[in-house]
């Protein structure tokens, strides 16, 4: 049971993966017509009404769904967003590929924090499977170009590329707190209000006029955001952090699988580095803890 708990926190944490590839890359689905704030905005509205509908559906108030930690959501709201928009300044600032590389390392420094706060425990098996992961990802960014030259100018952006990715692993196990005490519904009805709030604003700013159609896709993106965060929620209840996290570099795959869509041909690196993910995927969810 327990390895079989195990195997369903790495699908639902790939399948999560799979489907915030495809949000981040919404940008592209209405060919750069709207801004990065306006994407989250509406994103949030179409969330926001999807969990609306599941709530009323219940047949329960609403008051039935605020928790008592909102302070606690709050702070996730305000990892999650401060930390994105971390990474999106640092992309901008420096090379996408080294700045996305040190992005990605909230996955260890979550595990480390998960080491300390959540007490879990790391034995020669999930080591192996963290590595294996952990040389994926490095192989799918090496082959990608990043971390080929250093520059003294990048100590500023790399900084705050750092900054975002210790606060998206704060989140990460705030998630986990959360999810713990919260029903699913509750966790992500505080998220998506919260994020709807902090990013009107920015949205307001930078809005340019948009079609039906794109209005309309962006919105559809709430649902499918919701399905996303159900399955990280999913895997962070079944599975300790240091198990489910390393998985969450499949991001890559799905990333080059939609650049690929795109007419972008993925070097040799990507594969391997797929593989290997594959790989530690299987010797994370086939052992005990």
């Amino acid at each position: 049971m327990h390895s079989r708990s195990n195997a369903l926190a790495i699908a639902a944490i790939a399948c999560s993966t799979g489907v915030w590839a495809f949000i981040f890359a919404s940008a592209r689905f209405v060919d750069g017509a709207a801004t990065a704030p306006q994407i989250c905005l509406l994103r949030y509205i179409g969330g926001a009404i999807t969990l609306l509908i599941m709530a009323l559906s219940s047949r329960q108030r609403l008051s039935t769904y605020r928790s008592p930690s909102v302070k606690g959501h709050l702070a996730r709201a305000l990892c999650g967003c401060f930390g994105a928009l971390a990474i999106i300044y640092a992309s901008a600032a420096m090379p996408v590929v080294d700045a996305s590389g040190i992005g990605l390392l909230y996955v260890v420094i979550m595990i480390a924090l998960s080491v300390f706060i959540f007490g879990d425990r790391i034995n020669g098996w999930r080591a192996a499977g963290i590595a294996l992961c952990c040389a994926g990802a490095f192989a799918m960014l090496w082959s990608r170009g990043s971390f080929r030259s250093l520059d003294l100018a990048y100590i500023g952006p790399a900084s705050i590329a750092l900054l975002g990715a210790l606060l998206l692993a704060l989140e990460g196990i705030l998630i986990k707190g959360l999810s713990q005490n919260d029903s699913a519904v509750t966790v992500m009805l505080h998220v998506n209000v919260f994020g709807l709030v902090m990013m009107a604003i920015p949205a307001a700013v930078t809005w340019h006029p948009l079609g039906i159609s794109d209005i309309t896709m962006l919105l559809l993106l709430g649902p499918l955001a919701i399905l996303g965060q159900f399955l990280t929620i999913l895997a962070y209840r079944h599975a300790d952090l240091s198990l489910v996290g390393p998985f969450e570099y499949s991001w890559l795959i799905f990333a080059a699988l939609i650049g690929f869509a795109f007419g972008e041909i993925p070097p040799t690196g990507v594969f391997l580095g797929g593989a290997l993910m594959i790989a530690g995927g299987v010797v994370l969810s086939g052992r005990r803890a």
